[in-house]
């Protein structure tokens, strides 16, 4: 494993949306981000040091979320966000670059799965991650690494001085390939009982 954190992945505070529906009571509650854990738990089975950051359990304020981003030592950062929430992701990534430029922001969820071009016509992010992103997020940190291209990654849309590349889509897997992986490992700040 490596000891410096490659990624960091971040859940949008949903407290700072549009909709005020999404503000929970104490009905809906406070949940962990499950598949920004997922994405986390690969990136760990594949031997990069990933950091998990839940703005909404947290609470983080956008200044919090640019002061995070800047003092991780990843360059990767993953943002998931739904249609609802798109507005806070694009504050989000906006932030990051004024405080980070150097930073990748990949943004990723429901709403780019729907909207991948529409979306990348925010100039903040870097990619787009279209489908699912257990496999994805693995290979953008190996090209990453190994100092390649990240145009034409398989399942993103990738900013470059040309425009933006569209990657051929993933291929359709009939299961998940990655077996899962505890989330306790990862290095995350949501409480929990199970650790």
């Amino acid at each position: 494993m490596r000891t410096a954190t490659q990624l960091l992945l971040m859940r949008v505070n949903e407290r700072r949306g549009v909709h005020p529906f999404l503000v929970e009571s104490n009905v809906t509650g406070v949940y962990p981000p499950l598949g920004i854990a997922y994405l986390a738990a690969t990136a760990r089975h594949a031997g990069y040091a990933t950091e998990l950051l839940d703005a909404h359990a947290e609470d983080t304020t956008n200044q919090g979320i640019a002061s995070a981003a800047a003092a991780s030592t990843a360059k990767l950062i993953g943002i998931t966000t739904t249609t609802f929430n798109w507005p806070v992701a694009v504050q989000y990534a906006r932030r990051i670059k004024q405080a980070a430029p150097d930073k990748v922001v990949v943004v990723g969820g429901p709403q780019l799965s729907l909207y991948p071009r529409e979306c990348m016509e925010e100039k903040s992010f870097d990619a787009a991650v279209i489908g699912e992103g257990d496999e994805v997020i693995v290979e953008l940190l190996r090209r990453m690494e190994a100092g390649e291209d990240l145009a034409g990654t398989p399942g993103t849309l990738v900013r470059t001085a040309d425009g933006i590349v569209e990657g051929p889509a993933q291929k359709r897997r009939s299961r998940i390939s990655t077996p899962c992986r505890c989330p306790r490992s990862i290095s995350c700040r949501w409480p929990s009982t199970a650790r």
